[in-house]
């Protein structure tokens, strides 16, 4: 059925300069990361030069740039080549102060509204509607998932058109791949799993450890995450046109930044993580995340 949907809704002909267009956003990118580094000098924010991320955020070709947001803050981009992320540490975060600020320069309005899930608060996504000249620009649409340029499809079109500055796309796969070495190298120095991992949503509520470590490949790889709260997720949902409180069980992790990727990531723990995805989870030590950098700690260099 999904390759029936794609062959119906063909990916939008790229009649845009895409170099041109990158520099264009490249220079907003800047822009912001000025503009945050100008409220807060100590943070030496700086920009992210990894490739577009071609499953999420793909835009329609017209020239327009979606500038994305989440928990509050601008976390990057959506492109006719996927999601850009706005800073190289992206758990900096943006400040409120400056929001404002930037989305007017930048005429950016809404074009997607915020949405509230039990995985967490995506968006809004905007539109901006002008350059750092005020000069017009197309409102950006969203495109339909099954009409997404494809992946390898997309990474020749932004090695091809590689703005100055910017990452190739063997160079975020050589950062993976060195991350992906360093977790099987735990893999190989752990005990292999046994009957005393925790393998349900109430044996990792009993551990009540700050930290811990997880596998989802029989110990193949190890992870490590801090605990965000054990605590249920309380939030208000529409259901049949009426507010209705719902009581989320799941443990939210915040996993460790990869000193390769340094990507940030956080997810939601529920009995589906152990029945249907295989997480196993053992307590860790302090000893064991000394040094270790979580996603979305804030730190001053």
């Amino acid at each position: 059925q999904a390759e029936e949907a794609r062959a119906a809704n063909p990916p939008s002909p790229i009649a845009i300069d895409l170099k041109d267009y990158f520099v264009r956003v490249q220079a907003i990118q800047r822009y912001i990361v000025d503009s945050i580094n100008e409220v807060d000098p100590t943070r030496k924010s700086t920009p992210s030069k990894e490739t577009p991320n071609p499953f999420y955020y793909q835009i329609e070709p017209n020239g327009g740039i979606a500038l994305i947001m989440s928990y509050g803050q601008l976390s990057g981009f959506g492109t006719p080549l996927g999601q850009l992320r706005l800073l190289k540490d992206s758990g900096f975060g943006t400040p409120a102060a400056i929001i404002d600020a930037i989305v007017e320069k930048l005429g950016a309005v809404e074009i997607v509204a915020k949405k509230t899930t039990h995985e967490g608060e995506f968006g809004p996504i905007l539109a901006i509607t002008k350059d750092l000249y005020g000069n017009p620009l197309p409102v950006a649409a969203l495109t339909r998932r099954e009409s997404y340029i494809e992946y390898e499809e997309a990474r020749r079109l932004w090695d091809e058109n590689l703005p100055d500055g910017a990452e190739d796309t063997g160079a975020i796969s050589r950062r993976f791949a060195a991350d992906d070495a360093i977790l099987k190298e735990r893999g190989r120095i752990e005990p292999k799993p046994t009957d005393e991992d925790v393998r349900s949503l109430d044996g990792l509520r009993s551990l009540g450890t700050p930290y811990i470590k997880y596998t989802r490949d029989q110990g193949e790889t190890w992870h490590y995450a801090r605990i965000d709260t054990y605590k249920p997720y309380r939030y208000t949902a529409m259901i049949g046109g009426a507010a209705v409180p719902v009581v989320d069980q799941s443990i939210s992790i915040d996993n460790e930044v990869m000193p390769n990727t340094k990507t940030h990531s956080s997810m939601g723990l529920d009995e589906s993580s152990f029945r249907d995805d295989g997480f196993l989870v053992r307590p860790a030590t302090e000893e064991e995340v000394k040094g270790l950098k979580f996603s979305y700690e804030r730190e001053h260099s």
